[in-house]
């Protein structure tokens, strides 16, 4: 055959962590990779079942933030929320070792082997508390009010009833400590009280007493007598000055006008209504005069009479103008007066007024601390009032709002988890180990290694051939070479056609071709392989003789039937190649060149002549020669016989 340039194998794989590598790795190792998930898979359901399942009894109390003691005023008067030390001491509380003493007494823990560890008497007990602290778990859910406290018990009664039992002890111990402490705290109140009472009374002594002897007098709250009548004074003060001063101004202006052009000409006289009605009535007159003057002349009697009503009507518009100027001028003068005597009240208040401002600081003093004792006094008897109610009914800060039921199932092992975590240990170890074993291993797993790996082409792939269901007799009865003839289009059948067609494509017209099918390493299918190829080559029609060359196994027994003559007396001269020669049972045209027997012999039987007048006579005989060769790594004669051959085929399973 031509000769190769060999490249070395692959050292590492590069090509393992796409997913269609993967998952042809995985079908490789499938039996691996089964063994190890289902074994951790197994062990994991082993663990769940030996496991000792605990249940959980879980029992919700909510704590009252509205709760606060007596003695915080600024906490009652504000309404504030309790802080997070509020939750932690009720918290703490529920995991007190006396409120575990008064349940394991209570409910006879001590006597239980599972809380008392075979422990008798005080040691019985202690061990029973410790065992219920142990197991007990106390925690607030979330930023809520809401606590959930838990017991963790190997039986589901226990873990409920632990749970609630430890609840109904807090709230009872709650209780109980606050009607204590309310009675303690309502002696103190009491004795505080009877003292705070004497010294407000004292305060408000002090605070009569000092006002009696200044004089000060008290108003409606908002200063003294003498400082609320002050600012009203004021105020009229600056009335009556601008009224006197718009009187005086008035007078004066009446005054000017009487001197400058006679007292009808004052604007006080113009305005009023008096006078001008006598004004109209004397136009009336004198209108009536100058007619009758006009007409009888003067000493007719009528215009005697209108001159008489027109002198008449003259004194009394003059009598009334300067009653309307003598009236501005007391006006003023009133006015001036009035002013002047709010001025002097009003001197008179501001030196009162100075004279009490030390008596007032003095007394606003004395009634600021009498207003301070009284708000402590008042503050003090309405706290007493809440603890004298709370310790005649008593209620607990917390409530439970949802008590402990005995649980259905066990909290731990939690199964569906432990299984999950199982499947994927399972699938990750797994995975792990082959990828592991596929990065390690030296050899040709793709096409692509074969043909970069060698530098030769790759021929064929055949797939792994299983006995069909049903087959009587079992895999012992099974053999490949059956399936060509049985199943002529199975894929199995198809690969070896196209093998053979390349094959011929290879071979020279008019001479026969020696095809030599080996390994490298014993059962990889080099028999099924070739004793099925020259079945479908002789069914093609071509001539083919099938020779076992594998001395040490005689593979093809199965397809003749038992000789005392094969290729080992052949090769040693003992008897002719036609009566070793068998033709195949089942297909025609295909004739095998069988072993006799297994045998070993420390001669050498493949020697060149012998191997050269085996193949003589053989292309003389058929078209198609294809021997059976032994693994290449395990036996010395494949390489001589392969070197013999046209044409050589090695196989590899699992590629």
């Amino acid at each position: 055959p031509t000769q190769r340039v060999v490249r070395a194998l692959p050292q590492g794989r590069t090509d393992l962590w796409t997913p269609k590598a993967f998952l042809r790795m995985i079908a490789r190792r499938w039996k691996l990779f089964a063994a190890i998930f289902g074994g951790l898979v197994a062990l994991t359901v082993l663990v769940m079942l030996l496991l000792t399942p605990i249940y959980t009894g879980v029992t919700q109390i909510k704590i009252d933030p509205s709760e606060r003691s007596p003695i915080d005023f600024q906490a009652v008067a504000n309404g504030a929320p309790p802080d997070q030390a509020l939750i932690d001491t009720e918290v703490a509380l529920m995991r007190s070792r006396l409120g575990a003493q008064a349940v394991v007494r209570k409910l006879g823990l001590a006597r239980s082997p599972e809380f008392a560890d075979g422990k008798t008497g005080a040691l019985a007990e202690n061990a029973a508390i410790e065992h219920l602290l142990e197991k007990l778990d106390v925690a607030r859910d979330g930023t809520t009010y809401v606590v959930n406290l838990s017991y963790k018990s190997r039986d589901a009664r226990t873990a409920a009833t632990v749970a609630n039992a430890v609840a109904g002890q807090y709230l009872h111990n709650a209780v109980q400590y606050r009607v204590g402490t309310a009675a303690a705290q309502s002696k103190i109140l009491d004795k505080r009280l009877t003292e705070l009472g004497s010294q407000v009374s004292e305060a408000d002594q002090r605070l009569a007493q000092y006002r009696a002897t200044t004089g000060l007098v008290e108003g409606d709250g908002s200063g003294t007598i003498t400082e609320q009548q002050i600012a009203p004074l004021s105020s009229q003060l600056a009335t009556a000055e601008s009224e006197a001063a718009a009187a005086r101004a008035a007078a004066a202006a009446a005054a000017a006008q009487a001197r400058s052009g006679g007292i009808g000409s004052v604007s006080g006289v113009l305005a009023s209504d008096v006078v001008g009605a006598l004004r109209e009535k004397r136009a009336d007159i004198v209108n009536e005069q100058a007619q009758i003057l006009q007409r009888y002349g003067p000493r007719y009697p009528d215009a005697i009479r209108t001159g008489q009503q027109l002198a008449e009507i003259d004194r009394q518009i003059a009598d009334e103008s300067a009653r309307i100027v003598s009236g501005l001028q007391a006006n003023a003068q009133a006015a001036g007066a009035r002013a002047g005597s709010l001025r002097g009240e009003l001197a008179r208040l501001r030196g009162e007024q100075a004279g009490n401002t030390r008596a007032s600081a003095t007394a606003a003093s004395l009634k600021r601390q009498a207003e301070a004792k009284s708000s402590v006094y008042t503050q003090t008897s309405e706290a007493a009032q809440k603890i004298s109610s709370r310790q005649q009914g008593a209620m607990p800060q917390a409530s439970i709002i949802e008590p402990a039921v005995i649980p259905d199932r066990a909290t731990f092992p939690n199964k569906p988890l432990m299984l999950a975590f199982g499947i994927l240990l399972g699938l990750i170890a797994a995975s792990a180990t082959v990828a592991v074993l596929e990065a390690s291993s030296v050899g040709f797993r793709t096409m692509q290694d074969i043909e970069q790996g060698l530098g030769l082409p790759h021929l064929a792939s055949l797939p792994h051939v299983t006995p069909p269901r049903g087959t009587i007799g079992g895999t012992s009865d099974f053999h490949p070479w059956d399936e060509v003839v049985d199943r002529p289009m199975s894929s199995f059948a198809e690969g070896l056609r196209s093998l053979r067609t390349t094959l011929a494509q290879s071979r020279q017209v008019g001479t026969s071709q020696v095809i030599a099918l080996s390994s490298s390493v014993p059962r990889e299918g080099k028999t099924s392989t070739a004793a099925s190829l020259a079945r479908v080559m002789a069914m093609s029609g071509d001539r083919v003789v099938l020779v076992d060359c594998d001395l040490r196994r005689n593979a093809l027994a199965d397809m003749t039937p038992d000789t005392d003559i094969g290729l080992v007396e052949v090769l040693r001269g003992e008897a002719p190649i036609d009566r070793a020669l068998v033709g195949d049972a089942r297909v025609k045209g295909l004739s095998i060149l069988p072993l006799a027997k297994s045998v070993f012999d420390p001669t050498d039987l493949f020697t060149d002549e012998a191997i050269r007048l085996l193949l003589d006579a053989l292309r003389s005989r058929f078209d198609s020669i294809i021997l059976d060769v032994p693994p290449i790594l395990a036996v010395a004669d494949a390489r001589k016989l392969a070197m013999s051959a046209d044409a050589v085929i090695l196989l590899g399973c699992g590629v």
